[in-house]
């Protein structure tokens, strides 16, 4: 009888340790990022005195308005473009039009804001400084930069692709990516599962030798 109660109790404990495996897996789910800065956090009326000092600079870059083939400046979504009419283009060094500046400058706060504040705080800001580097060629690349100035620009990251669907090659990753993660899930399933299926059949040897 003592026997029977015993191997009852393993099969209980087996089939909890079963479940417990199982239900693990939600834990791995990566939370979600929170949303990064972009040039439109900054409060309508600064971006308008930003487009305004675009606007000016490529004129001055350009020689003069009547060289400036395209200069333009979207308050509202911060999309500029800048082309001179004559080989000296004031927008070959986009680092350094007032747009593409505040964007990098804006980033460069929100990324020495988000810094800990303990003992690392220093260096961390310093980082942030020396990856934006705003004002130099060293500078992240800018997106704002569109051909019309009702086109949206891209505030992280370039463009995507002019399709109206996700390339097969992208597709293709995705799926690939889906599939390692399950097998992935599963390989670790098995082997919590294995373990505990291994640990009752050995407490069952060692209590029948007893």
């Amino acid at each position: 009888m003592k026997s029977y109660l015993f191997i009852t109790a393993l099969a209980i404990a087996f089939t909890a340790s079963y479940a417990q495996s199982n239900t693990a897996a939600p834990g791995a789910v990566p939370t979600t990022a929170s949303t990064p800065w972009t040039i439109l956090n900054i409060d309508a009326g600064e971006r308008a005195n930003i487009c305004q000092r675009q606007i000016s600079y490529c004129s001055t870059m350009c020689g003069s308005p009547s060289q400036a083939a395209t200069n333009f400046c979207n308050a509202t979504s911060m999309a500029w473009n800048c082309v001179c009419t004559n080989s000296n283009n004031g927008s070959n060094a986009t680092y350094l039009d007032p747009v593409s500046f505040a964007e990098c400058n804006g980033k460069s706060i929100a990324c020495s804001a988000a810094c800990p504040a303990d003992a690392q705080r220093s260096t961390c800001v310093q980082s942030c400084t020396n990856f934006y580097s705003c004002g130099t060629s060293k500078a992240p690349a800018s997106y704002l930069q569109t051909g019309n100035q009702n086109d949206t620009p891209a505030y992280n990251g370039p463009p995507p692709p002019a399709s109206s669907s996700a390339s097969p090659s992208s597709a293709i990753n995705t799926a690939t990516t889906t599939i390692i993660s399950k097998q992935s899930l599963a390989y670790k399933f098995d082997v919590r599962f294995e373990m505990a299926g291994f640990a009752a059949i050995t407490a069952l040897l060692a209590h029948a030798m007893l």
